[in-house]
């Protein structure tokens, strides 16, 4: 695998030199398809597939983070940041070559043993591993269940300030953009200035307005907002990322007008999806976005109810993935997502 990497490497320097640009899917897709489609014997193995070209005048001129030479430098002894160090199960050994993308057993996937270096380390770099291009990368889990949890966010006149609390991607961003008025002034508040410039270029790709759009750090989940100056927030599936959840809650409480909205969704632990969570996803590796555990419906009701006036709840999907059904009365506590609109007195 080393010498394959070795050679696709100079292989991309040698394209980059003539003028052309390169990437390197490393034994990620359908790598049956593509032997098939190359006539490559059942003796070798994919490692990977370099794809060379020249961009199209639209694609984004950006390329992914790179660390600060100092976080990845050390001289006679390895030496790191320790928001770089993400945590691991404590194992006498680690058998890398038997750990895989969706079996890894040393994963840490509770925020609560992360802390918020180093989420935002993980957010602001991983993040790359989606698509900035208009339409690319939009959850194929979530499907119409974007527009139902969104469907409760309120509609604020012009000049209204809206937040919208560690964005996922830029999918629920660009959305929200489309639906507020042009007027509404939107707040990114993220982890990572990285992952602001990726949200950014994604509402640039899918040709929505940049005026009132505003990148705001949130460093240890604090939010850079005066108290009482924030009309709503939007907090969608992002509680179950925190470290301290019920302490971002009294952050939103504080900065929230009297009268403004919160509009939170979570992944519910008491759903199909949480028992499916629980069994499968979380054997895993911990995904793109970021380690998250999802939360009993019941607990996030309690601590939006200590915090704010609860005015319309549902639940979303009966199924552990894809379907949108509106879950309302004795049921909505058991779908797959659980969301509610609140206002602050």
């Amino acid at each position: 695998m080393q010498s394959v990497a070795g050679a696709a490497y100079h292989m991309m320097l040698s394209a980059h030199l003539r003028g052309f640009s390169a990437i390197w899917n490393a034994g990620i897709g359908d790598k049956a398809a593509l032997s098939e489609m190359l006539g490559v014997p059942a003796t070798f193995e994919l490692q990977g597939a370099l794809a060379i070209g020249r961009p199209r005048p639209s694609a984004p001129a950006m390329k992914a983070p790179r660390r600060p030479f100092g976080e990845v430098h050390s001289w006679n002894r390895f030496e790191r940041p320790a928001v770089t160090r993400y945590p691991a199960r404590p194992a006498d050994a680690y058998p890398f070559f038997q750990i895989r993308n969706d079996d890894n057993p040393f994963a840490v996937w509770d925020p609560l043993g992360w802390g918020w270096g180093q989420v935002a380390d993980f957010r602001g770099y991983s993040v790359w591993a989606k698509s900035p291009l208009a339409g690319v990368y939009v959850s194929r889990r979530q499907g119409e269940a974007t527009a139902v949890e969104l469907g409760l966010v309120p509609a604020p006149a012009a000049g209204a300030r809206v937040v919208e609390v560690m964005p996922w991607g830029g999918t629920y961003s660009a959305e929200l953009r489309r639906r507020l008025d042009p007027g509404v002034h939107l707040h990114l508040a993220e982890l990572s200035p990285h992952n602001l410039s990726f949200i950014r270029e994604r509402l640039r790709q899918e040709g929505l307005p940049l005026e009132r759009v505003h990148d705001d750090l949130m460093p240890d989940g604090r939010l850079p907002y005066a108290d009482a100056s924030v009309d709503a927030v939007v907090l969608p599936q992002v509680l179950e990322h925190m470290p301290d959840p019920e302490r971002v809650l009294d952050e939103v409480r504080r900065v929230l007008r009297p009268g403004g909205h919160a509009v939170v969704s979570v992944r519910n632990l008491d759903s199909a999806y949480g028992r499916h969570w629980q069994a499968e996803e979380s054997r895993a590796q911990v995904p793109n976005q970021g380690p998250f555990r999802p939360l009993p419906a019941e607990t996030v009701r309690g601590w939006l109810a200590a915090r704010f006036e609860i005015e319309s709840e549902i639940g979303v999907g009966r199924d552990a993935t894809h379907d949108a059904a509106v879950l309302t009365g004795s049921e909505l506590l058991g779908g797959r997502l659980y969301a509610a609109r609140c206002r602050r007195d």
